[in-house]
């Protein structure tokens, strides 16, 4: 390697600041806010409605993606004079409108009052690729319920079943996404949660058209449980090991880049995970 070293074109001609996650994933630095309204308890139960934005910092004109996911030639991937623009990273800037509803309590149903149950719905948007709203909807069951309630010690389990409707606009994948379990401990103002998150439906992440193909390079198949793994793709050794890959005399090529992509991918892909665990602390006050 000569002069400076570069992550090339294909990372959007500059060096993102990743993160390593336990789950192999990276993510890069943005902004989340959200504005939303709950209506006071009736009859009907209680309503909230409100949306939510999301807006990375790492952006470039590189990112930009084509229509329904097209992308470039398996040749030019890994290339760092080509400008594989077609379908890397389309979440930049997206949000979503929601709506909860938390069903009131019935003398005949017990129960509902101690699971407090609420039913979401959102409904997810992105005026990026190309101003194609490439969006989803999603349809959730929560249900919790708080022991030693008004105590300063208080523990509150909870289970999240989500399902999702029409993944993306071009794979149009239906199922369950996620059922996601916690286990809060509140001491007084302060928390500690455990969380789990169980995906039956993998397939419905094996796709690079929902946040695009992971700094340029694609996933052909879309039912082998595998994706571009991030920490793989950014940095100066990362790419120097897929220039190497994409320009070796030492793998023979028959034109069409095919032997190339089985070594690149073979570097690249990871499973996805189907159970995630983290844990959260914090502290939160009403005024």
């Amino acid at each position: 390697m000569n002069g400076n070293v570069s992550t090339g074109q294909t990372c959007g001609g500059l060096t993102p600041k990743p993160y390593k996650e336990q789950n192999g994933m990276k993510r890069a630095d943005g902004l989340f806010y959200a504005f939303y309204y709950t209506f006071e308890k009736t009859s009907w139960g209680k309503f909230t409605v409100g949306t939510w934005f999301y807006n990375t910092f790492h952006k470039n004109p590189a990112y930009v993606s084509t229509p329904l996911g097209g992308f470039n030639s398996l040749a030019a991937q890994g290339i760092t004079s080509s400008n594989n623009t077609s379908n890397q990273i389309t979440r930049l800037a997206w949000q979503e409108y929601y709506i909860f509803w938390q069903l009131p309590e019935i003398s005949f149903l017990p129960f509902i009052a101690y699971l407090t149950p609420t039913i979401s719905f959102y409904t997810q948007m992105s005026q990026e690729n190309s101003g194609l709203a490439a969006g989803k909807n999603y349809l959730s069951l929560y249900i919790s319920h708080e022991y030693f309630k008004e105590n300063f010690f208080r523990i509150t389990p909870a289970v999240n079943v989500g399902y999702a409707m029409s993944n993306n606009i071009v794979d149009n994948r239906y199922g369950i996404q996620d059922i996601t379990s916690s286990l809060t401990f509140y001491f007084g103002k302060f928390f500690i949660k455990g969380n789990h998150v169980y995906r039956p439906n993998l397939y419905m992440y094996d796709t690079d058209n929902y946040y695009g193909a992971t700094g340029g390079y694609v996933n052909r198949n879309t039912k082998d449980g595998l994706i571009v793994d991030p920490s793989k793709v950014n940095g100066p050794l990362n790419q120097f090991v897929l220039d190497q890959i994409a320009s070796s005399p030492l793998i023979p090529d028959a034109g069409d880049g095919s032997l190339r992509q089985m070594v690149r991918e073979s570097y690249l892909l990871q499973k996805i995970p189907a159970h995630l665990f983290w844990f959260s602390i914090g502290f939160s006050h009403s005024f």
